[in-house]
């Protein structure tokens, strides 16, 4: 996926953060994939996210299935969602 955005100057720290969710997008559960999704399409279309969405993403970042964890068993009480 490539980002489009031409307009105003993007985050560079928005952009990495990101980079790192288009990374691990197919591996969410499909309520973190349909948010974050929308939040990179947002991020595409104005170049920047507000602090709430970058929070958000933060968090889903933090329960994202990683390499040493089972998709099954990724469950980390530290990440619990706030954003409900």
């Amino acid at each position: 996926m490539t980002l489009k955005h031409k307009g105003a100057r993007m985050n560079v720290e928005q952009g990495f953060l990101i980079a790192d969710i288009i990374e691990v997008l197919p591996n969410l559960n499909k309520r973190d994939h349909i948010f974050a999704a929308k939040m990179v399409k947002f991020y595409d279309e104005f170049g920047r996210l507000s602090a709430r969405q970058e929070a958000v993403l933060r968090e889903i970042l933090l329960r994202a299935p990683t390499p040493w964890t089972d998709n099954d068993d990724c469950y980390r009480p530290e990440a619990e969602s706030t954003y409900r």
